[in-house]
């Protein structure tokens, strides 16, 4: 079982994974497409507003410029993922998540395997990004940033409660990506 699962590889994910990997934590990134697809999708010759410190996660973000372009931020968060050897796993398409006890299951296609895989994970974390909109079971709670709340599916048992929080990393905020994440069967306060 794993202690993370992320849904998404964009910078966000990885940012939650290079903290997990920095925790010590058994980690997985799960993403329909390759490391960060969705900057893929921006202009060819676009340049970022940020600054490269502003967007760099764990190991410096050289770039040519004062911004950087489109082709260097490509580069650098594959490069993160390889520097910190990120379990991400390309092209496998989250299709369920199901709270199941003091955990959540998910269930990935991946276009090589004939069947789709079924991974268990103490936590949850939804880093999809602008691009995509995730449509959230309702095994999890959604609600607006920072709140704690109890949801009859989140409870495994009375005293049991599914917390919901949201957070944006401010680099990214213009772009509107942002990370909700779940810790299931933590005790309430």
């Amino acid at each position: 079982m794993l202690d993370l699962a992320v849904i998404g590889a964009g910078p966000c994910g990885l940012a939650v994974g290079v903290a997990a990997k920095r925790a010590h934590l058994a980690c997985s990134l799960f993403d329909k497409g390759p490391v960060v697809s969705s900057l893929q999708r921006y202009p060819l010759y676009m340049t970022f507003f940020s600054t490269p410190e502003k967007l760099e996660i764990g190991v410096p973000f050289v770039t040519a410029g004062d911004k950087p372009t489109r082709r260097e931020a490509l580069a650098y968060y594959r490069r993160v993922a390889e520097h910190f050897e990120l379990d991400v796993r390309q092209y496998h398409e989250v299709v369920r998540v199901k709270r199941i006890s003091e955990a959540f299951e998910l269930v990935a296609r991946h276009p090589g395997a004939a069947e789709p895989e079924t991974i268990r994970s103490r936590h949850l974390v939804c880093a999809t990004g602008y691009f995509e909109s995730p449509n959230l079971s309702a095994a999890v709670t959604w609600c607006a940033p920072p709140v704690t709340s109890s949801h009859p599916t989140c409870s495994a048992s009375p005293g049991k409660t599914c917390r919901t929080y949201r957070t944006s990393s401010s680099s990214h905020t213009r772009t509107g990506s942002s990370a909700w994440w779940w810790w299931a069967g933590a005790t309430a306060p």
